[in-house]
């Protein structure tokens, strides 16, 4: 593609976090976003949003991640420098509240309380069938980059059960219209949305995902959009990791972009996993297995899932060679576990740090609901119109292979 062509390509964000005091949140979110708001009213009224938890999700936890939003650039070191700004203002209006950019709380099991990174990829409208299409062929590739919630109910899930279980996301459908589905044509801004990523703390890494999707908005031919082949990679994305179907992905996107490999072999999710299994208690050895304990202490620094240590729990216990067990979370290793994504998201260091005290007050909640929510309600309905019920300005050409067989389909029928 020519230097024009990458050109007319631009790229937004829409970041999701959770704000918690200090491992669940509370409507004191609102309060934070209030203050945003009304600092700088232009920039935060329409480029924040709140989120809540639906149904019986609301009864573990009735306030979710909030968002703060990018306007559209062609250059990714601007759009990174802008998120920055917005990152350090969020930093700031939320005081000693936890900022956990992750896609799920690992306490919780509520797949309508969760939080993405989307993306949004601005083209020419005749090249929007195009792009889509070749962003749907290596999106799995993407969803295990971005991969970060790795837990659900206190339990290992695997890289993202926000992919796995999420209301607002899945599997690609006939309609690139219908908004819960990992990739869509937005309504309302005209752009592709790339809706399946997991939040990213590590500016770094965001930035390889960023110029992989640009690279691959530049590719001048389409690739067929097989559905079921989709759901497949998807799942092995969320559920195992980097496999040998998404290898084979990689070595093909590598012809135009090659992604660092190690970022695909050790996700986020399973620096976060290492992490947490250091809290973990071994589980006790029968006098039988006692030569296979120890074998698993001495193979500590020979594995290679051990990673400079990250596999070994408390004892010298190689969970990454023990058997799969059914550990739990405590509440001490969450805490500094998101005492530890907060620092990460405020200063770009991924360092151990002690937790500090942090906790929910209800004037806050209440402020944050008068000064925040009452205010964006017009603009929250407006919005929620525009994404389900704006008219369809153009129609959309898809080339679709079921079953093997080519086929041309209009995909807003």
């Amino acid at each position: 593609m020519s230097i024009r062509a990458a050109s007319s390509i631009t790229l937004g964000l829409e970041e999701e976090v959770f704000i918690t005091t200090p491992t669940r949140p509370t409507l004191d979110a609102l309060y934070v976003l209030a203050k945003l708001l009304w600092r700088n009213p232009r920039d935060y009224y329409k480029h924040t949003a709140s989120n809540f938890a639906r149904g019986r999700d609301a009864r573990q936890c009735f306030m979710s991640s909030v968002e703060i939003a990018t306007r559209p650039h062609t250059d990714i070191d601007a759009l990174l420098d802008e998120l920055r700004t917005h990152r350090a203002a969020l930093a700031d209006a939320a005081g000693d509240a936890y900022l956990v950019p992750v896609g799920h709380l690992f306490d919780l099991d509520t797949p309508t309380n969760t939080a993405g990174l989307h993306i949004h990829i601005g083209v020419p409208a005749e090249r929007r069938p195009t792009v889509y299409a070749n962003l749907a062929y290596f999106l799995p590739l993407l969803i295990l980059l971005s991969a970060s919630s790795p837990y659900a109910g206190g339990r290992y899930f695997g890289q993202s059960y926000r992919v796995a279980s999420s209301f607002a996301i899945g599997a690609l459908h006939d309609d690139p219209y219908y908004r819960f589905q990992d990739l869509i044509l937005s309504r309302r801004l005209g752009t592709i949305e790339i809706r399946a990523c997991d939040p990213i703390w590590d500016l770094e890494r965001l930035r390889v995902l960023l110029e992989a999707v640009q690279a691959i908005a530049q590719l001048p031919t389409a690739r067929p959009i097989d559905r079921a082949r989709y759901a497949a990679l998807r799942h092995q994305a969320a559920c195992v990791g980097y496999t040998p179907d998404l290898q084979a992905l990689h070595r093909e996107l590598s012809t135009v972009y090659e992604i660092p490999e190690a970022l695909l072999q050790e996700t986020v999710s399973d620096a976060l996993h290492g992490y947490l299994k250091r809290f973990w208690i071994p589980p006790s050895v029968p006098s039988s297995s006692s030569r296979q304990a120890s074998q698993f202490g001495a193979a500590r620094n020979k594995s290679p899932l051990t990673k400079g240590g990250e596999g070994v729990g408390v004892g010298g216990f190689n969970w990454a060679l023990a058997p799969a067990t059914p550990a739990t979370i405590s509440p001490n290793a969450l805490l500094h576990t998101y005492a530890r994504l907060n620092h990460a998201y405020r200063t770009g260091r991924w360092a151990p740090v002690a937790p500090h005290p942090a906790r929910p007050s209800a004037w806050r909640g209440v402020l944050g609901v008068l000064g925040y929510y009452m205010p964006r309600l017009p603009y929250t309905a407006y919005k929620a119109w525009a994404e389900w019920g704006a008219p369809i300005r153009d129609g959309y050409l898809v080339t679709e292979t079921v079953a093997g067989d080519p086929t041309v389909c209009r995909a807003d029928s």
